[in-house]
Protein backbone atom coordinates (compact mmCIF):
# COMPACT_ATOMS: atom_id res chain seq x y z
CA UNK A 1 0.00 0.00 0.00
CA UNK A 2 1.57 3.41 -1.38
CA UNK A 3 0.56 6.75 -0.18
CA UNK A 4 1.82 9.41 -2.62
CA UNK A 5 -0.90 11.68 -2.34
CA UNK A 6 1.11 15.38 -2.98
CA UNK A 7 -1.49 17.63 -2.06
CA UNK A 8 -0.55 20.53 0.08
CA UNK A 9 -4.19 21.14 1.64
CA UNK A 10 -3.86 18.74 4.32
CA UNK A 11 -4.89 15.59 2.70
CA UNK A 12 -1.70 13.84 2.57
CA UNK A 13 -1.37 14.28 6.18
CA UNK A 14 -4.99 12.72 7.38
CA UNK A 15 -4.22 9.78 5.18
CA UNK A 16 -0.93 9.25 6.67
CA UNK A 17 -2.21 9.92 9.88
CA UNK A 18 -4.69 7.97 9.90
CA UNK A 19 -2.67 4.51 8.39
CA UNK A 20 -0.70 5.47 11.32
CA UNK A 21 -2.94 5.06 13.69
CA UNK A 22 -4.82 2.12 12.55
CA UNK A 23 -1.51 0.16 13.08
CA UNK A 24 -0.82 -0.20 9.36
CA UNK A 25 2.24 1.39 8.86
CA UNK A 26 4.84 2.82 10.73
CA UNK A 27 5.18 6.81 10.08
CA UNK A 28 8.88 8.29 10.94
CA UNK A 29 10.25 12.06 10.15
CA UNK A 30 14.13 12.45 9.99
CA UNK A 31 15.72 15.84 9.29
CA UNK A 32 19.41 16.84 8.72
CA UNK A 33 20.90 20.15 8.26
CA UNK A 34 23.29 20.41 5.63
CA UNK A 35 25.71 22.70 5.17
CA UNK A 36 23.73 25.16 2.99
CA UNK A 37 20.25 23.97 3.63
CA UNK A 38 17.32 21.90 5.65
CA UNK A 39 16.49 18.15 4.16
CA UNK A 40 13.17 16.92 6.08
CA UNK A 41 12.25 12.94 4.83
CA UNK A 42 8.76 11.22 5.69
CA UNK A 43 8.37 7.72 5.36
CA UNK A 44 6.09 5.14 6.03
CA UNK A 45 7.07 1.78 6.85
CA UNK A 46 5.35 -1.67 6.33
CA UNK A 47 4.16 -3.40 9.61
CA UNK A 48 7.94 -4.65 10.40
CA UNK A 49 9.56 -1.90 9.67
CA UNK A 50 11.22 -2.85 6.72
CA UNK A 51 9.95 -1.46 3.63
CA UNK A 52 9.39 1.64 2.25
CA UNK A 53 5.45 2.26 1.31
CA UNK A 54 5.80 5.52 0.99
CA UNK A 55 8.61 8.80 1.08
CA UNK A 56 8.38 12.36 1.17
CA UNK A 57 11.28 14.41 0.35
CA UNK A 58 10.91 18.50 1.32
CA UNK A 59 13.03 21.03 3.21
CA UNK A 60 15.82 24.13 2.18
CA UNK A 61 17.83 22.55 -0.65
CA UNK A 62 18.75 22.77 -4.08
CA UNK A 63 18.79 19.99 -6.44
CA UNK A 64 19.23 19.50 -10.46
CA UNK A 65 17.30 18.97 -11.91
CA UNK A 66 14.59 20.05 -9.74
CA UNK A 67 11.89 16.90 -11.16
CA UNK A 68 14.77 14.31 -10.10
CA UNK A 69 13.37 14.49 -6.45
CA UNK A 70 9.86 13.23 -7.68
CA UNK A 71 11.51 10.41 -9.98
CA UNK A 72 13.42 9.59 -6.89
CA UNK A 73 10.83 9.47 -4.57
CA UNK A 74 8.51 7.19 -6.86
CA UNK A 75 11.12 5.14 -7.49
CA UNK A 76 12.21 4.26 -3.24
CA UNK A 77 8.22 2.51 -2.92
CA UNK A 78 8.77 -1.07 -2.01
CA UNK A 79 12.17 -0.64 -1.55
CA UNK A 80 13.65 -2.52 1.49
CA UNK A 81 15.61 -0.70 4.53
CA UNK A 82 18.39 -2.67 4.02
CA UNK A 83 19.03 -2.00 0.42
CA UNK A 84 18.01 1.87 0.31
CA UNK A 85 21.00 3.78 1.00
CA UNK A 86 22.51 1.85 -2.10
CA UNK A 87 19.26 2.60 -4.10
CA UNK A 88 20.08 5.80 -3.09
CA UNK A 89 22.92 6.42 -4.27
CA UNK A 90 22.81 4.08 -7.58
CA UNK A 91 19.81 7.05 -7.96
CA UNK A 92 21.82 10.23 -7.23
CA UNK A 93 24.25 8.89 -9.76
CA UNK A 94 21.78 7.61 -12.67
CA UNK A 95 20.10 11.04 -12.75
CA UNK A 96 23.35 12.74 -12.46
CA UNK A 97 21.71 14.92 -9.65
CA UNK A 98 23.70 17.87 -8.35
CA UNK A 99 23.52 19.50 -5.10
CA UNK A 100 24.53 22.88 -4.34
CA UNK A 101 25.44 23.18 -0.46
CA UNK A 102 24.21 19.70 0.14
CA UNK A 103 25.23 15.65 -0.14
CA UNK A 104 23.85 12.67 -1.09
CA UNK A 105 24.84 11.86 2.26
CA UNK A 106 23.20 14.82 3.62
CA UNK A 107 20.01 12.92 2.09
CA UNK A 108 21.00 9.27 3.45
CA UNK A 109 21.51 11.17 7.03
CA UNK A 110 17.93 12.20 6.94
CA UNK A 111 16.73 9.06 5.81
CA UNK A 112 18.30 7.05 8.66
CA UNK A 113 16.76 9.50 11.51
CA UNK A 114 13.36 9.17 9.30
CA UNK A 115 13.87 5.04 9.80
CA UNK A 116 14.95 5.40 13.26
CA UNK A 117 12.01 7.35 14.18
CA UNK A 118 9.46 5.10 12.73
CA UNK A 119 10.69 1.99 13.73
CA UNK A 120 10.85 3.48 17.45
CA UNK A 121 7.11 4.53 16.76
CA UNK A 122 7.93 8.77 17.65
CA UNK A 123 7.19 9.76 14.18
CA UNK A 124 9.98 11.97 14.31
Amino acid sequence: MAVTCRKKDGHEKFIWDSLYHLGALMKGVGEYKAKKGLIRVAVLLDENGSTVQSVRITGDFFMYPEEALWYVEENLLNTSVSELEARIRNLFRELNIALVGSTVEDFLEAFRKAIENARRGGGG
